[in-house]
């Protein structure tokens, strides 16, 4: 079985500006939050802390970033993001984004390993704007000014962002560190930190998990859209682009999927880094160009992926 490789439970992304003195009222609310999450980590784990990189230190160059950040991001299991208008005037932050992206695919989770925490509404995300819009809302609203090259990559990556699940805590946020203390944040704490160490715990589960799946090609970039797809397609049953049809199988979880297009534009690479997902359960097997290994002949797999000859 393979050791597992992640240090960290989570990393922590966010603006300096949304925990320091420059926060005001919110100075240390992130720094709290965080300390109040793994509080009720331990009070529904029996004592289990979460381990976290949190880094407090600000990034001062490139070379900085790479040396502390860079290999903490791939050392970690989830990526939480607490967004706002700063967070996206930040350019750590949203390179930390843009390279979660390629990390949680690695993981195994696709996009399920981000959890965006909603601290300061963030006027683009789920509406259409302008570059020249989002920059000098990104002037108004954060402690930087706008550009054009950072509108357009806020853009992008509020894109990506709006696409996930987020935790509304706005209003609190925006009463200080006493709404720390509320019976309805403390709910919302308990939520998420339930989910993260589910989350967590399904990662760690891909990781130590026997596959026929080669390990994870770091080359395969730009492909979220159609993992995207192929990911819909199995968890529905249906077909469309990516064609499906439900195999005779034994129950009715079953599904093969065929994957078309010309050789040598990655089919194979799609399926094996889709099949990825599934690792933390124990009845998938991966079976490139209909081959399937001999031990798990009397015990035929749920689900079964083949390349499209």
């Amino acid at each position: 079985m393979p050791a597992d490789p992640d240090q960290f439970d989570f990393f922590v992304s966010y603006a300096r500006a949304d925990n320091d003195e420059r926060a005001k009222q919110a100075h240390d609310w992130i720094t709290r939050f965080i300390e109040s999450l793994q509080e009720e980590q331990r009070r529904f784990t029996g004592g289990r802390d979460f381990r976290v990189f949190f880094d407090k230190e600000d990034i001062r160059s490139l070379d900085d970033w790479q040396q502390r950040i860079y290999g903490s991001l791939y050392a970690s299991r989830l990526f939480v993001a607490f967004i706002s208008p700063n967070y996206f005037a930040s350019e750590w932050c949203r390179r930390e984004w843009r390279t979660w992206i390629d990390v949680e695919i690695s993981k195994h989770v696709l996009t399920g390993g981000a959890a965006p925490v909603y601290i300061v509404e963030v006027p683009w995300l789920g509406s259409a704007m302008s570059e020249q819009q989002v920059a000098e809302e990104i002037t108004r609203l954060s402690v930087r000014r706008g550009d054009a090259a950072m509108a357009q990559d806020a853009i992008a990556v509020g894109g990506q962002i709006s696409q996930r699940q987020l935790t509304q805590v706005r209003p609190f946020y925006s009463e200080g560190l006493d709404a720390l203390r509320k019976e309805n944040l403390r709910k919302v704490l308990a939520e998420l930190a339930k989910d993260l160490s589910k989350r967590a715990d399904q990662v760690q589960a891909a990781a130590n998990s026997r596959s026929t799946i080669p390990p994870y090609n770091r080359r395969f970039v730009g492909r979220l859209e159609e993992l995207r797809l192929l990911r819909n397609r199995l968890e529905q049953g249906r077909t469309g682009v990516i064609s499906g049809h439900k195999g005779e199988l034994s129950e009715d979880k079953s599904l093969i999927a065929s994957i078309h297009g010309l050789g040598g534009i990655g089919k194979t690479e799609l399926a094996f880094t889709d099949r990825a997902w599934w690792l933390g359960d124990p009845d998938f097997v991966a079976v490139p160009r209909g081959l399937i290994a001999a031990e798990y002949a009397r015990t035929w797999p749920r689900r079964l992926i083949r390349r499209k000859q």
